[in-house]
């Protein structure tokens, strides 16, 4: 079985596309992204802006022919901090049926919990054991406290790295003064969040979404992190430190010249190393694992297991789309890329 999700977040908006097989297992076929970044205006004003709404209808517009092209046999939407937050939600979602055909299901921080934790155990399997999985997108930070298939405890704050970019905006470069007012907040919206958590063995820490992934991916550039083998998949708190010392000293234009760093990502990274050491320290531990597979994985694993119920199966070969997903194009149609709703 082929699926497809769209993951509407906060900064990004994902699309993954992978084959599941009856056994459960994910085989990733393609991944695309996008970055329209619809939360920092709704964190600013909290509506989502028309501008917003324009360029998340353009990184619809590039991301379905992607989809298309692979010819899944659903897609699933969802909709996470941002749009679960702006007063026009609703509005927007509408809109996103009307021109594309596809349904979004807006879901809990719960949700996005218990979503992040699956992706990541496919993942990860045996190897997850008693752990607490961060997830620190754009508009929340979500916790999850499990013991191998067990979830014990989930959490979401309003504590993602575009409302930290709100909180505490940093000059370009940003001073002494203000990175010590970014840390010190960090570190108190950490340790409230970490106490909410309750007096549980909270085990191992891995860490999950964009801005990890991203300062795993220039500590590897930098020659702080293995390229493979042991210690590749691990952050530490080191090397956290020395980056955020090291481009806290760059101006903007010179900091998207990082290698390893998405350019897209450049003002937003000091603000999510902070918060990622600030996890860390929380936790009282000098390093993290780092797991790619999350939300998106964990959607699609959710979804093939919905489908393969008899009331699903009729209702596919009746040609209708499962809810909270859309039927796809045929396997033998094309598909037309939307035009572009706002300028490059």
């Amino acid at each position: 079985m082929r699926l497809a999700a769209l993951d509407l977040g906060s900064n990004s908006f994902h699309a993954l596309i992978a084959d599941v097989d009856r056994a459960g297992r994910l085989e990733v076929v393609d991944r695309a992204k996008r970055m329209p970044r619809i939360g920092e205006g709704i964190f600013r004003t909290g509506s989502i802006s028309s501008t917003a709404r324009k360029c998340a209808f353009r990184a619809l517009a590039e991301l379905m022919p992607v989809i298309a092209r692979h010819r899944p046999d659903a897609v699933h939407a969802v909709a996470t901090a941002a749009v679960r937050d702006a007063a026009n939600g609703g509005s927007f979602v509408a809109g996103v049926r009307a021109r594309f055909g596809l349904d979004v299901r807006v879901i809990t921080g719960d949700e996005e919990a218990r979503l992040s934790y699956a992706g990541a155990r496919a993942r990860l399997g045996a190897e997850l054991g008693r752990a607490t999985l961060f997830d620190l997108g754009g508009g929340s930070l979500e916790a999850i406290v499990g013991d191998g298939e067990r979830i014990l405890h989930t959490a979401s704050a309003p504590l993602g790295v575009l409302r930290a970019v709100v909180e505490r905006p940093l000059s370009d470069p940003p001073t002494p003064r203000e990175l010590r007012a970014l840390e010190q907040w960090a570190r108190n919206a950490a340790a409230g969040f970490i106490a909410s958590l309750g007096d549980i063995d909270l085990g191992r820490v891995i860490l999950c979404a964009g801005t990890a992934r991203s300062v795993r991916s220039v500590g590897r550039a930098l020659g702080y992190i293995p390229t493979m083998g042991t210690g590749s998949d691990l952050v530490g708190r080191d090397t956290l430190r020395y980056m955020i010392a090291r481009l806290a000293a760059l101006p903007l234009a010179a900091r998207r010249e990082t290698p390893g760093l998405d350019p897209e990502r450049a003002d937003l990274i000091i603000h999510g190393i902070a918060m990622l050491d600030a996890i860390l320290s929380g936790m009282g531990v000098e390093q993290a694992r780092v797991c790619r597979a999350a939300l998106r994985e964990g959607l699609i694993l959710e979804e093939s297991r919905a489908l393969r119920t008899p009331a699903r199966r009729r209702a596919r070969r009746r040609g209708r789309a499962a809810p909270s997903g859309r039927r796809p194009p045929s396997r033998t149609s094309t598909s037309r890329a939307t035009p572009a709703a706002c300028a490059p």
